[in-house]
C-alpha cells in the first residue's frame, strides 16, 4: 500500500460511506434494497438533538432515529396527506421545539396540493395544523418540490408546478414558486405581493421553477440556494431571489421536452441567471452548503446530490462568474441482503480524490449469531489501492482494551455516556463523571448490531457497564 496525503482523506470518505450503508435508500431503478431496518423511502431529515433525528418516509411514516443506538421509533401524527405519484410525505425540520413537514395533502376529488404544517415536538405525537396551502389544488401526480428552510422568523419552501408548466408563471397561483412566509404561518409585509408585485399571491417570494427538490441556506453568506429539474436537460442550481422569476416555461435553460422538441433558451435578459447549468439532466436533488471539519477545504461550496447518476457533485462558490464543478463519486451501486441470521451491505461506485478518479467499493456485514460485524472499504487511485478496514468486533475481542474519545451524553440516562473508538465504532459506557471530550480506556463487554458496550478501566470511580 502506497501510503500519501490522499489516504486520511479516503479514510473519512469510506467511512462516511460505511453510514450511508446503514441508513440510506434512494427511488432510483438501479439501487436494489432489502429492508435492514425500519426505514422505507426516507425523503427528508433532520437533527433533533446530536444523537437523534426525524425522518419522513414517503408513505406516511414519521420516524425518530438515534443514529448512536440504532433505535428506530415510529411517531404517530395526524397529517392528511396521500402517497400519489411524486408525493407523499416530503421535506421535515425541527426547529426551536417545533417540526415543520411539507407533505402531499388530499384536498379531495383526486386534487392534491403541497402543503405545510407545523406541530410541537413530541416523541409519542404530532399534532398538525396547516400554516400553508398550495393553491390552486391540482390533479397531477408529479412536481411537487418540496424542501423547507428557516432564515431568522421566515420558512422558505419550495413548490412545484406539478406538471402544468406555463402555470409557473402566474404569480396568482402557487405552483411553481418560491415561498416565504412566518413560522406561524403569517404573511411577511415586505414579500413581493406588497412592493410591486399586485398580481402575486402574498406567500410568493420568486416564480417560474419547475421541480425544485433542492433548498439550503449558506451559514458562510446567509443565501438561500436552489436547485431545480429540469425537463430533457436544464438542471440548474442558483439563489432565491425576491420578487424574480427564473423563467419556467418560456425558459428551457438549455433542455428539450421528453419528445426531443427545445422548450426555449437557456437564459434571456428580465429573467433570473442560475450559477450552474446541467445539459443533459442529472436529475439534481438534495444540497447542501457544506459546513464542518472533516473536509475544511469544502468550507462555503455546494454539494449537490444526482438521481441520474447516483453522484455527490460539488460546486466552488468561490467565484460565481467562474464556478468549478468536481465529482465526488459518481454510479454508485447499493445493494442490502438481509437473511435470518445474517445482513449485508455493499456500496460501489466511482470516486475522486485529489484530481484522481478510483473505483471504491464499501462492504458491510452483521452475523447475528455470532455478534459480530465488519466494515471494509478499497479505494483504486491512479497510483496506489488503499485498503481500510474498520475493527471488526468478534466475540474473541470481548474483555479487549480499546481507547474511546467520548463525544456527549445519551439524553436518557443519568450516566450514560456515548463515544467511538480509534476505528469510528461506537462504543457506550456507563460513568459517574462527565466524560464528553475525555480519552478513555474502555474494556469491551458486549455488543448489540451496530453498538459496543464497555467498562471505562482508567480509574475504580466509575459503574460497570
Amino acid at each position: 500500500m502506497v501510503v500519501d496525503q490522499n489516504f486520511h482523506r479516503v479514510k473519512k470518505l469510506l467511512f462516511l460511506l460505511s453510514l450511508i450503508l446503514l441508513s440510506t435508500n434512494s427511488f432510483s431503478k438501479n439501487f436494489n434494497f432489502n429492508k435492514i431496518i425500519e426505514l422505507e423511502a426516507p425523503w427528508g431529515s433532520s437533527f433533533v438533538n446530536d444523537n437523534e433525528m426525524i425522518v419522513t418516509e414517503k408513505g406516511g411514516k414519521i420516524k425518530l432515529v438515534n443514529i448512536s443506538t440504532r433505535e428506530i421509533n415510529e411517531i404517530d401524527h395526524n397529517l392528511n396527506f396521500v402517497e400519489y405519484g411524486q408525493g407523499g410525505l416530503l421535506d421535515i425540520l425541527y426547529h426551536k421545539d417545533y417540526i415543520y413537514i411539507s407533505y402531499t395533502e388530499n384536498r379531495n376529488n383526486w386534487k392534491t396540493s403541497t402543503s405545510i404544517a407545523r406541530a410541537k415536538f413530541n416523541k409519542n405525537k404530532l399534532n398538525f395544523k396547516n400554516i400553508f396551502q398550495a393553491n390552486p389544488p391540482i390533479d397531477s401526480p408529479y412536481h411537487f418540490g418540496s424542501r423547507l428552510v428557516i432564515k431568522e422568523n421566515y420558512l422558505f419552501a419550495s413548490a412545484g408546478e406539478r406538471g402544468g408548466g406555463m402555470i409557473a408563471q402566474d404569480g396568482n397561483k402557487h405552483p411553481g414558486s418560491i415561498i416565504r412566509i412566518y413560522l406561524d404561518g403569517g404573511i411577511p409585509k415586505d414579500n413581493p405581493r406588497f412592493e410591486g408585485k399586485s398580481d402575486w399571491l402574498p406567500e410568493i417570494y420568486q416564480i417560474g421553477v419547475r421541480n425544485p427538490q433542492g433548498l439550503s441556506i449558506s451559514p458562510f453568506d446567509n443565501k438561500i440556494y436552489i436547485s431545480n429539474h429540469g425537463a430533457k436537460g436544464g438542471d440548474w442550481f442558483g439563489e432565491a431571489k425576491k420578487g424574480e422569476n427564473y423563467g419556467w416555461k418560456i425558459l428551457g435553460w438549455g433542455g428539450k421536452n421528453y419528445s426531443g422538441i427545445p422548450i426555449g433558451p437557456k437564459w434571456k435578459p428580465g429573467f433570473t441567471k442560475a450559477i450552474q447549468y446541467w445539459v443533459p439532466s442529472i436529475a439534481a436533488s438534495a444540497i447542501t452548503i457544506y459546513k464542518g471539519d472533516e473536509f475544511k477545504e469544502w468550507n462555503g461550496h455546494a454539494l449537490i446530490t444526482s438521481l441520474k447518476d447516483q453522484s455527490l457533485r460539488k460546486l466552488e462558490l468561490n467565484d460565481l462568474t467562474n464556478v468549478k464543478e468536481e465529482i465526488i463519486f459518481k454510479d454508485t451501486n447499493i445493494k442490502f441482503t438481509n437473511s435470518k441470521s445474517s445482513h449485508t451491505g455493499e456500496f460501489n461506485g466511482i470516486v475522486k480524490i485529489q484530481g484522481q478518479f478510483g473505483s471504491f467499493k464499501m462492504k458491510e456485514a452483521y452475523n447475528y449469531n455470532k455478534k459480530s460485524f465488519d466494515i471494509k472499504g478499497t479505494a483504486d487511485l491512479t497510483n496506489s489501492t488503499i485498503n481500510i478496514s474498520k475493527l471488526n468486533y468478534k466475540k474473541k475481542l470481548l474483555n479487549k482494551v480499546v481507547k474511546v474519545l467520548f463525544e456527549n451524553k445519551m439524553s436518557k440516562e443519568k450516566y450514560k455516556y456515548f463515544g467511538r473508538d480509534e476505528y469510528q465504532n461506537p462504543v457506550i459506557v456507563y460513568s459517574k463523571k462527565n466524560v464528553i471530550g475525555q480519552e478513555k480506556r474502555v474494556l469491551i463487554k458486549k455488543f448489540s448490531q451496530h453498538t459496543i458496550y464497555g467498562e471505562i478501566i482508567d480509574t475504580d470511580n466509575f459503574l460497570a457497564a
